[in-house]
């Protein structure tokens, strides 16, 4: 799915459409590619269109070892509270299979937010 079908699929008006479609874009991620890391502020908010993300917490005396926190899978959003709340991410962000994303950048999230009643929603 390409970021116009999903922003139809959205049932969105189309004033707000070309709002939008200018300032997503789609990301790509290979399984175990990681997507976020602590050492890396959240700047974006995405929606997963296709395959999933595991939140996890590696183990500091184990190099390998983590512990699952969560997984989030197609039309999940990724980082909105940690964004909205200003929370520091202190997991690992990893594609647990192949994955596409749907993102926009952290600025002009909230500035659309914001701005557009019907996208508070």
């Amino acid at each position: 799915m390409d970021k116009y079908s999903f922003l139809k699929n959205l049932d969105l008006d189309k004033e707000i459409i070309k709002i939008i479609e200018n300032d997503i874009f789609l990301e790509n991620y290979s399984i175990g590619e990681e997507i976020l890391t602590p050492e890396n502020p959240i700047n974006v908010v995405s929606i997963i269109l296709s395959g999933g993300v595991r939140q996890i917490k590696k183990d500091s005396t184990k190099k390998y070892q983590y512990q699952p926190i969560y997984k989030y899978t197609k039309n999940d959003f990724l980082f909105i509270p940690e964004l909205i709340n200003s929370i520091s991410n202190s997991y690992f962000y990893v594609a647990s299979s192949d994955l596409k994303l749907l993102s926009i950048k952290k600025d002009n999230f909230l500035n659309l937010i914001s701005e557009n009643n019907i996208l508070r929603r």
